[in-house]
């Protein structure tokens, strides 16, 4: 498994430092609520999320699914009971984390297990690693706590109500931390409506990376309103959320004005 950063900022000042955190904790509020959309808990949430479609529906939008990277034709390595995974045994610095030995997640009747081939490393986990969202998704922390947002691989198994994926397809996928872990791992478990086919023109790095910042930037757009023919200013539109703001935007129709700032 690999381990992939994005372009994560680097604050000096403590003013900096706050400003810094105050926008991850919004962009971590925007997917979460992105998140909720796509794993409803009430029937009238589950007849909007219908209506909006699942996270591959709405990938259709994505300029690079025309095509989509062939499944492996065979998976002959059974799922094991335990797996490695970077995980922390209580909230604190990045000196917490380790490799060990943790149980590999259960599949539920909506879930697909991916093996992961790649992980993200976005600019909110380290907040997440150091306790400022314990608590904020409903849910008590459990520890050993695998952080991981992100990731691609190949689908090893899925619930008795998936018919979208079978075994060996090549996915990527947005998943989150709480309940069954995160994405630090050999193996990570989300539903399938969180995951989609890895489309021919990305890479899979690509592809690993990107499920939550883009999840983010098309929840933005959509919450706008936004619709063909419109204009559109986006702000840090070099940033991970920014540049796929972009591309969503165009793909709807709409015309950009982009702001960003050299280093």
């Amino acid at each position: 498994m690999r381990c992939l950063e994005r372009d994560i900022p680097r604050p000096s000042g403590t003013g900096q430092q706050k400003s810094q955190e105050a926008i991850q904790a919004f962009i971590i509020n925007q997917s979460w609520n992105a998140y909720k959309k796509r794993t409803p808990a009430s029937p009238a949430q589950n007849s909007k999320s219908r209506r909006r479609g699942s996270i591959d529906d709405r990938w259709k939008r994505w300029p690079f699914h025309d095509q989509q990277v062939p499944r492996r034709k065979s998976m002959t390595n059974a799922k094991p009971d335990t797996m490695q995974a970077a995980a922390i045994d209580r909230f604190g610095g990045a000196e917490l984390v380790t490799v060990r030995a943790v149980p590999v997640p259960e599949v539920g009747p909506s879930d697909v297990l991916i093996r992961v081939e790649v992980a993200g490393v976005a600019s909110w986990d380290a907040l997440e690693r150091e306790g400022l969202y314990d608590g904020a998704f409903g849910m008590p922390s459990t520890f050993p706590y695998v952080l991981g947002w992100d990731c691609a691989g190949a689908v090893v198994a899925v619930g008795s109500q998936v018919s979208r994926f079978k075994e060996g397809d090549r996915v990527y996928a947005a998943s989150m931390p709480l309940p069954n872990g995160g994405t630090y791992a050999t193996y990570a478990v989300t539903d399938a409506d969180n995951v989609s086919l890895i489309p021919a023109k990305l890479t899979i790095e690509q592809a690993g990376v990107m499920g939550w910042d883009a999840l983010t930037a098309l929840s933005g757009l959509e919450e706008s309103g936004l619709k063909q023919g419109d204009t559109m200013m986006i702000f840090g539109a070099s940033g991970g959320i920014g540049h796929m703001a972009i591309r969503l935007a165009k793909r709807l129709g709409a015309r950009v004005l982009a702001v960003a700032f050299g280093r």
